[in-house]
Formats: C-alpha cells, structure tokens, sequence
C-alpha cells in the first residue's frame, strides 16, 4: 500500500522501533482511524470490549462472554472502551497489544468503527492491574508519550480510567496521570481533534467516606468528558438520609446497591447525590450532563447490581431530566459478556443493549454519518526556522467539522514535497543560502483538501552563520531543561540546537534515546547545526 509519508532511513528504523511520537506516525492510505469521532451533544452508551477470549467464566453466575472481534461491535454502543491498558510487571509503563491480528489489521477494524460514528478509547486499568507512575522519574512526559504512541498506531480516540484497588491510589498515579492527559488533550487539540477522556470510578470511591478518586476528578476538571461510575459489585453498600417528607418515609431511608426491590430508588438518590451532593455524602460533583450510570449487562456479568426490570432506568431517566438534570448515558460491563452464553449456553442475546436502545438512541441505531464533502479550515500562521541544510515549519492546525483534519500536504516551490501528520514539518537536505517557497494544505479524513495557505519564502542560512565568531557553547547535560533554540557540544564533538515546541521536551529525555548524536531517537529532540 502506498505511503503518504515521506520517510528517511532514520526515521524509517526509528517507526519500526516504536520510538515516533510527537512529530507524527506513518500511515498509509487515508483512514477514518485518526478521525477521533465527536460525542458532542450525544446521549451514550459505552461498552467495555474484552482484549482477551475468556472463554467460560467461573465467577459470578458463570458463563461465556463471547469472542468478539472489535469491529463486530453492535452499533448500538456509540463508546466503545478497550480493555485494558496495564502493565505487564506492574512497575513498567502501561500499554496495550491487541491480542489477535496485527496493528495494521486492528488499526483497520478501529476505522471501521470510526467511519460509522463509534468512538473507541482505551481503557486503562481493570480489577487486577497494578500500576504504578513516578513523578520522579519522568513519567508524566513518557505515560503521555506511550499514549500517543498508542492513539497514532491505532487510531484510539481517548483515554478511560478504570483503576481499581491498590492501583488508584500507588506512588504518584493521581497526578502523572491526570497531567499526562492534559499533554495528550492539548497535543491532538493542536491537530484540530478532541482526545476523550473519561473515568469508571467503583461508587464507594465518590463518597467522602472513602474519596479515593477524588483527586482524579478534580485534577481533570474542565478535561473529562463523562465519569461513568460502577454501580454493581457492591454488595450492601448503598445510600442512607434522611427523607424531605418524614411522615411518609420516616426518619431514615437506607437503599443497598443489591436491593432488587428498590433498584429505582438506588439509582436515582445515589445518581442525584453524585451531581448535587445534597445530603453532604459525596466527595465530588458531576454534572448531571456528564454522568454515565454503570450496569452489568446481565448477572453472569457481576456479582450485584444487574437490573432485572429495565424500567426503573428508564424512570431514573425520565425523573432526572424533569428535574432539570438529565443524565449522559448508560455503560455496561460488557459487550461481550451482553453477546456471551450464560453457563448452560443459552445466549444472552444482547440483552442489554436491546433494552436500552430506545432510551439511549430514541429506537434508533447508530446512523452512519452523511458523505462529508466539506473541505477543513485553510493553514494559517504559517512560520518556519532555517539552518544551512533544513527548514523548520510549523503552523496553525486547521478545523474540520465533519470527520476531522486527517493530514498535510507540504509543498516547496509549488511542488508537493510531503505529507505530514501534525501541523509542522521539517525539510532536510536542503542548499545553504538559498530561497525556498513553502505552502500547506490540510486534507480530512474523507479526502477533502483546503485551499493552500499563504506562500511563506524562507532563505536557508550560510554555513558560516551556524556557529558565529566560532562562539563556544556548553556541553550536553542528561535531563537538563533545555529550551528550544538552545545550542549544545555533544559527545561527538559536533553542535546540536533543542528543536521547537512540540519537541523541545524530549531534549530532557533519558539519554540513550535522546542525546544528540548518540540517542537512539535523538532526531526528535534536536537538529545538527552545520560548520
């Protein structure tokens, strides 16, 4: 298949050893993989697709959740999670590897979701994942890195947190990993995409009794998209106030997340408690606009809180919006498990999503979107830096409103050159002292390209101006914070310059990646500046 991306030997090896991130992936044709669907406006319903064949499962009522290929996905799911990213010793950087295919194969099926409107995040952590992150050793910039990796690879559309247990709380999670998110947001903001952030708190953990996600929801404020909490696998853990109306309900209610009978009452007091905190119990606010209720999809699903008769959901729908606070959407664990068998085969049919639908999509699939025949937004802004040999350009990321701003296409002299991923581009092996015109064009997901920006002329500079008046420089520091434009001497003798934002971080990087000349990935942190 044809490349749309221009690449050297360099960054050919450095592709194959994982280590692109900011300045970009290699793609092949135009995919709807880096569309990055919009939830905007749109109730949900969020499905947690299994990474693994289970095959039959011993806990809970047992049964078989089904081997599923995530492009076989009901329609009906229009957020669909994928689970899990973890850690592989719990002490190493969280990632994920499909578990059957290829990256290019699963990139596809991603796509396949992305072009009829499903969003798919991944889902980082599980009941029994260990993770742990050290501000202490960089791993705000390299969690964030590995999730970029991970969305340019695939084409994942967000991030959802679902840590469990120890892991919530271990070494410095609470804050490397809502700033990592922060990172990611804003570097595929710059791209003209939204980057999904979400969270699937277990409901003790909302309560001040025992506030263990706090951090996490406050520390995203303004970022997370929704918080689809876990109501199920509580036991007896429930709600206790005391009523408005004390002569009807006496001086104190209690509802237990187990309690069939009383699973409307539940549902809506504890869902209102989360939004408003009226009775002073929850350790946060979530807007009702942002809260997703979690559910099993059946009782082979969970231990607890599978709902029996659908229609106390739909009511603490219907109640909640007359109130003023309509809630987002439902989740369930999980897709699988809701087209799985139960222990004696019988399948459960997609119980879950079926009884759902008419709520959450008004009777209606996923309808795939329109042809998008818009073209994006033109380039603007753009800016460029010159040395002897190289041109450094960068400009504004344009818009899309439809499927999204997929690439540009760089030209030089009229002639197109290259295509990039990101809003900048670097030109190599260029003449000194002469003059180059360059221009872009940005193209979506759907083939539509804008009008070229304004021509920008760059002359490259002399080789004498690289080092002026022979000035000495300092010697490369591991882990220095170094700014962009800054010049060093690098362990081969030869001058180095710190690249511009969005790559000036990584001239602090770990020094067998990032030291100039040396590094194994040290062209994308710094340019060689020629004597």
């Amino acid at each position: 298949m044809k490349s749309i991306f221009k690449m050297n030997n360099v960054f050919a090896s450095l592709a194959l050893a994982g280590l692109v991130s900011f300045s970009g992936h290699v793609f092949a044709n135009t995919d709807y993989a880096d569309t990055m669907p919009s939830i905007e406006g749109k109730k949900l319903l969020v499905g947690y697709w299994h990474n693994w064949d289970q095959g039959f499962s011993g806990d809970y009522e047992q049964g078989y959740p089904l081997k599923l290929a995530l492009k076989d996905t009901p329609k009906a799911f229009n957020v669909v999670m994928a689970s899990f990213m973890k850690s592989a010793d719990g002490k190493s950087m969280p990632t994920f590897v499909p578990y059957y295919g290829t990256d290019q194969s699963f990139r596809a099926e991603v796509a396949a979701l992305n072009e009829r409107g499903q969003a798919v995040l991944l889902s980082l952590g599980g009941a029994d994942a260990h993770i742990e992150l050290h501000e202490a050793n960089g791993d705000t910039q390299h969690f964030a890195d590995e999730i970029i990796r991970l969305v340019d690879l695939y084409g994942f559309d967000g991030l959802d947190i679902d840590l469990e247990q120890s892991a919530i709380k271990k070494a410095d999670n609470e804050t490397v990993i809502p700033a990592a998110l922060k990172k990611v947001r804003d570097h595929y903001q710059q791209q003209g995409k939204h980057f999904i952030i979400s969270m699937a708190p277990e409901i003790p953990y909302l309560t001040k009794a025992n506030p263990q996600y706090q951090n996490y929801i406050n520390n995203l404020e303004g970022y997370y998209d929704f918080i689809a909490p876990q109501f199920y696998n509580q036991g007896a853990f429930g709600i206790g106030f005391q009523p408005d109306d004390t002569s009807k309900d006496g001086w104190w209610v209690n509802y237990a997340q187990n309690d069939d009978s009383k699973k409307y009452e539940f549902l809506y007091h504890f869902s209102k408690e989360i939004i408003t905190d009226k009775h002073g119990l929850s350790a946060v606010k979530i807007p009702s606009s942002k809260l997703v209720i979690g559910l099993p999809s059946n009782g082979s699903a969970a231990a607890t809180g599978f709902v029996k008769t659908p229609e106390d959901v739909y009511r603490v729908f219907a109640d909640m919006e007359k109130e003023g606070l309509p809630l987002r959407g439902l989740m369930t664990w999980s897709i699988n498990w809701d087209e799985g068998e139960n222990v004696n085969h019988v399948s459960f049919a997609g119980q879950f999503r079926k009884a759902y639908t008419q709520l959450i999509h008004d009777g209606s699939l996923i309808e795939t979107p329109e042809k998008d025949t818009t073209a994006p937004s033109v380039p603007a802004g753009l800016s460029a830096q010159a040395t002897a040999t190289s041109v450094h350009l960068t400009w504004k990321a344009s818009t899309d409103s439809a499927s999204g701003v997929h690439h540009y296409e760089v030209f030089r002299n009229q002639q197109k050159v290259a295509d990039a991923s990101g809003n900048t581009y670097i030109d190599e092996d260029l003449t000194a002292n002469s003059n180059y015109a360059y221009s872009v064009n940005a193209v979506d997901a759907a083939g539509n390209k804008s009008a070229l920006s304004a021509i920008l002329n760059v002359m490259t500079t002399d080789h004498s101006d690289d080092n002026p008046d022979n000035q000495s420089y300092p010697k490369y520091v591991a882990g220095h914070a170094y700014k962009a434009g800054d010049i060093v001497v690098a362990s081969d003798n030869h001058l180095y310059q710190c690249k511009p934002y969005p790559y000036t971080s990584w001239c602090a990087g770990l020094a067998s990646a990032y030291a100039p000349g040396t590094g194994s990935a040290w062209q994308m942190a710094w340019d060689k500046v020629v004597k």
